[in-house]
């Protein structure tokens, strides 16, 4: 009896050890992950990247690691890497919608640089990981979004086409009435349908009375269908509810330079939007306001002015190739 207990014996340890262990590591792997993350978001991206690397070493399969390496590499603009992260990872976690949409986008921003045959698989890619990302998140809009940006832009040999657009904007007012609305006046616009566009978007209005998005939308609609003025009473009555509206302080100063109206409140709202610090993601660059103040100063007849704008706009984005014409016409 005596045999088979030495035997057992080790064998009984090596089983307990493993089974303290395993929980052990994986609280390990947990503490890892979280700080490996705090690095991200406190872009320290170099030793984020390394931090998760350090967990791909030790877990190949951890998928979490992958997605914010892609993360990383998106920061980077490195679409390629973005891809190959995301495609690792959707082979570890196929469930999930977050790595099909974002490596979508992935696949899409590869396509805009490439040659027309490789450009065409991309797009094919862009679709189908759209379709799965959508499937397993079918209230997601922001998927759903991305799905009605492709077949608004695709072309019909790539599976776009906007009648699919405007079948994908119906699901969105499905799940939420406003988005589908603001959704489907974008559509009308891109087709320069102005007066469905403006049915969509006063209908969004009626949803969310006084919305800042919906007014604004119908704002940038009257810029694009000539009807500056009553873009300028909108624009204003967004600043007027909202002074920090950076957008609307931008747009005035724009369709001041679009049209030549109202030069002197544009020139004073593009002073004051140069003026401010705010950076926030989607404001036109300090470049671009430098251009348009430009714009509004050449009409106002100050060519000096114009000039000292336009070199201005050009040492913030030396590829500013507006403001680089604009530069050139007026000598």
């Amino acid at each position: 009896m005596s045999f088979p207990s030495r035997v057992c014996f080790p064998l009984f340890v090596a089983i307990l050890i493993a089974a303290v262990a395993l929980p052990t590591a994986r609280a390990d792997q947990a503490t890892d992950m979280e700080a490996a993350k705090v690095l991200y978001f406190a872009r320290r991206d170099a030793e984020a990247r390394g931090a998760f690397e350090m967990i791909l070493a030790r877990n190949s399969r951890a998928d979490e690691a992958l997605y914010y390496l892609a993360r990383l590499a998106k920061r980077q603009r490195d679409w390629a890497s973005v891809a190959t992260r995301l495609e690792e990872a959707v082979k570890i976690a196929p469930n999930s919608a977050m790595y099909w949409g974002d490596l979508a986008e992935a696949y899409g921003n590869q396509a805009r640089g490439a040659g027309p045959l490789t450009q065409l698989g991309l797009a094919r890619k862009t679709l189908d990981a759209l379709k799965k990302a959508t499937a397993l998140d079918p209230n997601n809009i922001e998927i759903r979004a991305g799905l009605i940006e492709f077949y608004r832009e695709a072309p019909w040999i790539a599976g776009g086409g906007m009648g699919k657009a405007h079948d994908e904007a119906k699901e969105v007012g499905r799940i939420d009435a406003f988005r589908g609305a603001m959704v489907t006046g974008g559509l009308f616009q891109h087709e320069e349908k102005w007066a469905d566009a403006e049915k969509s978007f006063r209908n969004a209005l009626r949803i969310q009375p006084g919305s800042i998005e919906a007014n604004f939308a119908l704002a940038q609609l009257n810029v694009r269908s000539g009807r500056h003025d009553e873009a300028f009473a909108i624009f204003e009555d967004i600043l007027q509810v909202n002074p920090d509206h950076f957008a609307s302080l931008y747009q005035i100063g724009r369709v001041a330079a679009l049209s030549g109206k109202r030069l002197d409140r544009g020139e004073g709202a593009l002073r004051e939007y140069l003026a401010s610090e705010v950076r926030a993601a989607g404001l036109p660059s300090h470049a671009h306001a430098w251009h348009r103040l430009g714009n509004v100063l050449e009409r106002k007849g100050d060519a000096e002015g114009a000039r000292e704008a336009y070199r201005k706009a050009l040492e913030l984005d030396p590829r500013l190739k507006e403001a680089d014409e604009s530069l050139a016409k007026l000598g």
